[in-house]
């Protein structure tokens, strides 16, 4: 809300001072934000508390009493801290020194780099842990192992059922929170700074210290939290790698009363789950503290890039190093977890060598069949990838805004919607379930208990906080001066240009009737075609004239006529009607000549709906045309251009179906696999050739070379396969060693 107050100009009576409100819109999304947190994130955890509080019936802190004289838990209590602080501490040393290399330096393959170190912020803890288990099992783990022969040890050299080891699998799935944060936030310094450190003398390493870290803190210190928030609230890895060498944490011991079943369980549960709200009130408090009182400007309205350093002679040791680091920390836990699905025996390798030949005895892909064979997983997968879209899609835009009220108002009260995504961060996931059943099912008129939206809030109180702490950092580095600079040239907050008015509602129905007449145009000839071919029993005559053609003897031919009447039969008829009306005519003449009913099926419904964007009459390309505005021949021919791989693709499963997995029932699913993959290969080479671009612009020769490469990929079998990958292989290292080399980057000159 705010008031504007009226006066009189000078000279003129004196009047009473007259005051109007309007509403701010910053108000609403703040009070909007707040209700939301209040009903799904506050009730439900003030329930559980009340009721820790309220065990016994009245007010009283037996729970509390009984649950801090478990010695167990004491020990869970300064594991939970000491684990936490441990991977916050090794996470930033890690991901500072990375985030500067892939960032600021001229390192060998920094994009590559950039997407491996964040692989693990996109895999569930669970499965992090289950990979280090099978590496570092201090029994049988299959690094411990292979060090304990290569280095000649009595015994295994590491105990992964430890403090340290629960603090090495915490690090190394957590750190890439802190390396997200702090390498977008280092890309996008002023450098200015810093060059003006070099030419006062200053060492590069005296640089870094300080120059670079102190403008760096508000993201280090962000960074920082959200290691420690997502480690210390962690329950997946602790319970896999903890609770096997009796190293608890708070997490665990939650579960551990919540298994219990009854009562007493629950509210020692909630009273331990306070533990954790406490500790992130005070981080919350430290990290405001912090970048309260430093704030760095890094972005301003001037175009910057940040100086790229250039390692000289330690450019090649210092990328080993990095390889060694992705090796062990990335490539060997997901390798490890990879091989295990295909393994039938844990125990022994899943590839061996006995007289000379290679055993597969242990490779198996039955796993795998079940997975994609079992509809309950299936349905689980669909689900689990909706709902974390849905979840995404929502978080983000309430990190967006939060982030933007946080750093460009000043309106009251913007702390509290923030301090409690913090405080929901901060809580276990089993307690925010826990808490969101027991209130959310009815019990204070709102139901959502066995409803997907039951989830999606939680997922939303969980991992809000990992969005806006970004979003935060990345805003905090770009000064407010730009958007000064658009208020004063009378934009708002939310610009009324984008508005749709009257007048603009009339000119978008004009323009769409215009467009609307040459679409019509062509659903009136597409009519007198359709009916001329039906009234007149053309279509069913046309499978007689190919028959009578092709003899029976040539599948090709007979697939291009089909193909044709086809693209006739599904002229402007949409792709599902369009497959109705040719499958009828066009299916019968492809199983005369001995094609599979599915390839059959297959070849028509393609066909059919590439009618669509095939001229004379494509519907698709036509529509196209009058949303952009551009010519629609040009359009159509374009659209038959960029598709014509898509025409050239269906006749090679014509008399292969070992292309469509499962249409040959002969195939094992390996060699389906294969084919689908040399196809794939196959496909990308023709693309190429076609559209002139491989790893480089192809003149004619080099396009020929991919067009002919695939026909043999494409076409199942051995020797095309190896001739096709062959010739391949060499066009890509020929234009791969001939590409033009990049253009240098400022500051490696």
């Amino acid at each position: 809300m705010a008031a504007v107050t009226a006066v009189n100009s000078p000279g003129s009576e004196p009047a009473v001072k007259e005051k109007r409100f309007y509403l701010d819109v910053k108000w609403v999304i703040i009070i909007a934000i707040v209700a939301f947190l209040m009903i799904f994130e506050v009730l439900p955890m003030l329930y559980l508390v009340i009721r820790a509080f309220t065990a016994d019936g009245g007010f009283s802190i037996h729970a509390f009493q009984r649950v801090y004289t478990y010695p167990m838990n004491w020990t869970a209590l300064r594991n939970t801290v000491v684990t936490a602080t441990s991977s916050m501490v090794l996470g930033v040393l890690i991901a500072f020194p990375l985030a500067w290399l892939v960032g600021r330096t001229n390192l060998y393959g920094k994009k590559f780099f950039r997407t491996l170190f964040v692989t693990t912020y996109m895999v569930p803890p669970y499965v992090g842990a289950m990979a280090w288990l099978r590496l570092l099992n201090p029994s049988v783990g299959t690094l411990n192992v292979f060090l304990k022969n290569l280095l000649h040890l009595a015994e295994n050299p590491f105990d992964i059922y430890t403090v340290g080891g629960l603090v090495w699998v915490l690090t190394s799935f957590y750190y890439p929170y802190a390396f997200i944060t702090i390498s977008r936030a280092m890309e996008k310094m002023d450098p200015s700074l810093e060059e003006a450190s070099k030419i006062s003398g200053a060492s590069p390493l005296k640089t870094l210290w300080t120059i670079t870290l102190p403008m760096m803190a508000p993201s280090i210190v962000a960074a920082a939290l959200l290691v420690f928030v997502s480690a210390g609230s962690c329950y997946g890895i602790p319970s896999i790698i903890g609770a096997p060498g009796q190293v608890h944490t708070v997490t665990t011991r939650i579960i551990d009363f919540v298994s219990i079943g009854n009562q007493e369980g629950l509210t020692d549960a909630t009273t331990l789950a306070v533990f954790l709200m406490v500790i992130a009130n005070v981080v919350l408090y430290v990290s405001n503290f912090v970048v309260g009182k430093k704030q760095y400007i890094t972005v301003s309205g001037k175009s910057t890039r940040p100086n790229i350093v250039d390692l000289g002679r330690w450019r090649i040791p210092i990328t080993l190093l990095v390889v060694l680091f992705a090796l062990i920390v990335v490539i060997i836990p997901f390798f490890s977890v990879a091989t295990t699905s295909f393994t039938k025996n844990l125990g022994k390798p899943l590839l061996s060598f006995a007289d000379g030949k290679l055993v597969t005895d242990n490779f198996v892909l039955r796993f795998w069949e079940r997975v994609v064979t079992r509809e309950s997983i299936l349905n689980s997968a669909f689900h689990s990838l909706a709902y974390a879209a849905l979840s995404a899609t929502i978080g983000i835009l309430i990190s967006c805004v939060m982030a933007y009220l946080l750093q460009r108002t000043r309106v009251k009260f913007k702390s509290v919607p923030d301090f409690l995504i913090t405080l929901g961060s901060g809580t276990p996931s089993v307690v925010i379930a826990l808490g969101l059943i027991m209130t959310m099912s009815g019990r204070f008129g709102i139901n959502i208990y066995n409803t997907m939206w039951i989830m999606i809030v939680a997922y939303l109180i969980k991992y809000l906080l990992m969005g806006m702490r970004t979003v935060v950092s990345a805003m905090s580095q770009i000064h407010p001066s730009l958007e000064e600079a658009s208020l004063i040239s009378g934009a708002s907050w939310l610009r009324k240009d984008t508005r749709m008015t009257w007048d603009k509602i009339v000119a978008a129905s004009v323009e769409g009737a215009r467009g609307a007449v040459s679409v019509g145009v062509c659903c009136v000839i597409i009519g007198v075609i359709i009916g001329t071919v039906t009234l007149t029993s053309l279509g069913l005559n046309m499978g007689y004239l190919i028959l009578s053609v092709v003899e029976n003897t040539n599948i090709y031919l007979t697939g291009l006529l089909v193909m044709v009447m086809s693209t006739i039969l599904g002229m402007g008829v949409p792709g599902v009607a369009a497959y109705v009306i040719v499958q009828a005519v066009a299916v019968p003449v492809l199983l005369e000549v001995e094609v599979l009913p599915i390839c059959a099926h297959m070849f028509c419904l393609i066909y059919a709906c590439l009618s669509n964007i095939t001229p004379p009459v494509a519907m698709s390309s036509y529509v196209a045309a009058g949303i952009a505005g551009s010519n629609q021949t040009k359009t159509g021919l374009l659209s038959v251009r960029l598709g014509l791989v898509g025409f050239l693709i269906p006749f090679f499963f014509l008399d292969n179906p070992i292309l469509l997995i499962g249409a040959d029932t002969t195939a094992t699913l390996a060699g389906s696999l294969w084919a689908f993959f040399t196809a794939s290969v196959g496909t990308v080479a023709l693309v190429g050739g076609l559209e002139g671009w491989f790893v480089r612009r192809s003149n004619w020769l080099e396009r020929a070379v991919l067009v002919a490469v695939a026909p043999l990929m494409l076409y199942p079998g051995s020797l095309t396969d190896v001739v096709g990958f062959a010739i391949l292989a060499a066009a890509t290292l020929f234009q791969w060693f001939t590409r033009c080399p990049a253009s240098p980057q400022p500051g490696n000159a």
